[in-house]
């Protein structure tokens, strides 16, 4: 194999190199082309169903993940990370891979403080390429099991958005129906270093309240960051502002359809505007020629408008931009060619039709539809100078994923491109029906699931089902299984779940792949096959000897609880130890262990590619989710004409978490007492082990965060990492064993495999809790004939009878 590949990128070099003479050799080149840069830059699609996005302390994070490579997939290890929003990771494990599954769960201490986590995964095939290419979904804990309420913020006067100037932001909290008086709540003023300042409020008989506060005096480069909470009893609301100053600089970006400005030739133009933090900025923007007024656009929520435009190559251009009351003139950065080619692709009566226009002296033009990997369909075309043709793009035939269309001269050199979501509709159909809508708490549920294809076939399917209340899965956040399918490995696909967005279009024209676009496929020079680090999923590492001369150790012993084993050690000192070897219960812990005698000659070096890996993901920007945000509301007045009556609480001030700091663990033998003291003395023989990520008392009451010491012991005999086995998810039986306790899990079905059968039909039973609302039945899973993703949604309702 291995010659046969060298053998393929001596022969692609030889053809690469007069590539472009010939024409008819084009599109065969191109492929080719496409096929070496897929080679040598291999990616895997990788999704995690969670049964929920909004968790409680103390509750369990149940997943399924599922490996969506059409090609086979030699992944063993799935590693899960959570971190805080600093990126820094409060709560890792992993977990086997079976085939292209893998299920696990991860529980959530009650020492993690309330906020916004990510949730991150890759396997260890994973780990050789680019961290970008990762798992991500936003988590949100909490430390209550309360419903949700909602809340809107709006700035009453945004041009006191200034440094120094006097702000108010009135807050309105609802139910699904009415706003709410006597809601408590408080505030947090967050800035770049931290909290800045926090207060507390209540609402009055209107359901308002109002925060007013000074704008703190923040460089050009940093902005302020408003977070407000509010809780009545078993409810609560939540809500984030982004608080712009004067001064704070945004980015406008135009993106014409196809790629090209061309002088006097109308095109299809998205505009997006961005804050410092790349955060989308639903501005004001009104383009201008000198002081013609070309376009006014009202962004929406996620900084995105369209307009038609018609560039003039010696006009001067401006585009003006207003954003909560400040405003700025920013320099248009659209490049405007004297002369090239128009691509405009069009929906229509599920039929996908190309026109292109030639406005330049290339009338041979070759149309290429591909996907990431491979070329679909080509069609050689003759526009003359000055004209357009009309192409329908066989579409239907193909793969329903995001494609491209481009447009080529007869040298290869690339004219015009953009992408496409190829999905007039789904593949499957996902039918959810409960035996009831509407249950009592501590009831019988059973669910009738059947999923046919576009065809109304049956389909046999591996599914996992999630059960739990509906305000605890936050669906702009929420990363379904269609969404990952159709959107890997474009620019920005950690951003909220676009499938739906009726924006989606807009989209398509500003984005591109991450990776392999045909700009890094053209330019892209064979350097090889990519070679791989060995044994990412289980442990390896080296003797490390002290002096020269010292006795060769031919075996390492591994040892734990419930067995040992010997570990080879090769003539050059290096060991490895295979995944299977260290799969386990959590609470068991395996060391390698070198004798008495060795230790005085040798010490042990774990090579730790996991820990590198999360390194690289920090750097790479993968755990990027831009904010949109979606609770600033249009300031009206109400009832209430002025700020007077407002219950505004006293406010506390604080400067940021001074008295919080990091315990570094160096032993992994730290122990914690019954009063929550870390390496207690007092209190021996009643102690429990720490949780990385919690916050103990050490010392003289001082509190510190926990890390763990990174499964290392000591060079003498290192802890090795635990491969996880999943736990059971509980599963009561009210009619079998009453119980007297009051049971509040939000999540009350997980099912990681639940296969339906050769009639597309699954059924499964659990029951209620005391908790009464909304719940979401969420189906994920592939199709096990073709390892294509289906997706399906039902619901029903809780009352107290």
């Amino acid at each position: 194999m291995k010659r046969t590949y060298i053998i393929l990128v001596a022969l692609l070099a030889i053809i690469a190199s007069a590539a472009f003479i010939q024409n008819d050799d084009v599109i065969d080149v191109l492929g080719k082309k496409l096929i070496v840069y897929q080679l040598e830059h291999p990616a895997t699609v990788l999704h995690l169903h969670l049964d929920k996005n909004i968790y409680n302390t103390n509750e369990d994070i149940w997943f399924k993940a599922y490996i969506l490579n059409p090609e086979p997939d030699s992944s063993k290890v799935l590693y899960v990370r959570i971190t805080d929003m600093n990126k820094k990771v409060v709560l890792k494990d992993q977990f086997p891979i079976t085939d292209i599954r893998s299920n696990g769960d991860i529980m959530i201490p009650d020492t993690l403080r309330e906020g916004n986590y990510y949730l991150y995964a890759y396997t260890d095939r994973m780990i050789s390429y680019t961290a970008k290419n990762i798992f991500v979904q936003r988590i949100t804990i909490k430390h209550n099991s309360a419903k949700k309420l909602y809340a809107e913020a709006s700035v009453i006067d945004t041009s006191q958005l200034k440094r120094g100037h006097t702000v108010q932001v009135l807050v309105r909290v609802k139910n699904d129906h009415d706003l709410l008086k006597n809601i408590k709540g408080e505030y947090t003023l967050i800035t770049g270093d931290g909290p800045a300042r926090t207060g507390k409020l209540s609402t009055n008989q209107f359901g308002e309240a109002t925060i007013t506060f000074v704008y703190p005096s923040l460089p050009d480069n940093k902005s302020l960051s408003l977070k407000v909470s509010f809780k009545n009893n078993a409810d609560f609301a939540d809500l984030l502002l982004n608080l712009k100053h004067e001064g704070n600089p945004i980015q406008v970006n135009l993106y014409p359809e196809g790629g090209h400005y061309i002088d006097g030739v109308p095109v299809k133009t998205v505009v997006r505007v961005t804050d410092i933090k790349s955060n989308p900025v639903a501005a004001k923007i009104t383009i201008k020629n000198g002081q013609k007024i070309i376009a006014d656009l009202q962004l929406n929520k996620s900084g995105f408008g369209i307009f038609n435009f018609k560039p003039i190559a010696n006009a001067v251009y401006t585009v003006d931009a207003e954003t909560e009351g400040n405003k700025s003139t920013i320099p248009f950065n659209g490049v405007i060619q004297p002369k090239g080619y128009i691509l405009k692709v069009v929906e229509q009566n599920s039929q996908l039709n190309a026109t292109l226009k030639n406005f330049g002296d290339k009338e041979h033009v070759k149309l290429v539809l591909r996907s990431l990997t491979n070329i679909l369909w080509s069609q050689s075309i003759t526009v003359p100078s000055g004209d357009s043709v009309v192409i329908h793009i066989p579409v239907s035939g193909y793969p329903k994923q995001v494609l491209n269309i481009g447009a080529f001269d007869d040298a290869g050199n690339l004219l015009s491109e953009r992408l496409l979501l190829n999905k007039q509709n789904e593949n499957y159909h996902v039918d959810i029906k409960t035996d009831m809508q509407i249950y009592g708490p501590r009831k019988k549920v059973t669910v009738y699931v059947n999923i046919t294809d576009a065809f109304g076939k049956p389909v046999m399917a591996n599914l996992s089902i999630a059960a739990a209340e509906k305000d605890r899965t936050d669906q702009v956040d929420n990363h379904d299984i269609l969404n990952t399918w159709y959107f890997r490995f474009l620019d920005g696909d950690n951003y909220s779940n676009t499938l739906y967005d009726k924006n989606l279009d807009i989209q398509m024209i500003t984005q591109n792949w991450r990776q392999s676009r045909w700009d890094d496929v053209l330019k892209y020079t064979e350097r090889g096959k990519i070679i791989r680090l060995k044994n990412t999923d289980g442990e390896v590492g080296f003797l490390n000897p002290f002096k020269k001369g010292a006795a060769k150790i031919s075996q390492l012993i591994v040892m734990s609880k419930s067995r040992s084993f010997a570990v080879e050690v090769d003539k050059n000192n290096y060991f490895s130890i295979p995944s299977a070897n260290l799969i386990r219960d959590r609470g068991e812990k395996r060391y390698l262990l070198l004798s008495n005698e060795q230790m005085k000659d040798y010490e042990i070096t774990l090579m730790n590619y996991p820990r590198e890996f999360d390194e690289k993901v920090v750097v790479s920007g993968a755990l990027f989710i831009p904010e949109v945000f979606n609770t600033l509301a249009q300031y009206q007045e109400t009832k209430q004409k002025t700020v007077k009556g407002v219950l505004q609480l006293k406010e506390v001030k604080i400067k940021g978490n001074t008295w919080l700091t990091d315990f570094q663990s160096t032993d992994c033998n730290d122990m914690v007492c019954m009063y929550n003291i870390l390496n207690c003395i007092n209190h021996p023989g009643c102690c429990t082990t720490p949780i990385d990520g919690g916050v103990y008392l050490y010392r003289r009451g001082e509190k510190v965060i926990y890390h763990s010491c990174n499964d290392f012991i000591s060079k003498s005999h290192p802890m090795l990492k635990c491969i996880s086995i999943a736990k059971q998810f509980y599963l009561p039986d009210y009619d079998k064993k009453p119980s007297a306790d009051f049971e509040l899990h939000s999540t009350i079905y997980w099912n990681p495999n639940l296969n339906t059968d050769a009639q597309g039909n699954a059924s499964f039973s659990f029951y209620t809790s005391d908790i009464t609302g909304n719940f979401l039945i969420n189906a994920q899973g592939i199709d096990v004939r073709t390892i294509l993703p289906v997706s399906g949604l039902g619901n029903f309702q809780v009352q107290v009878k």
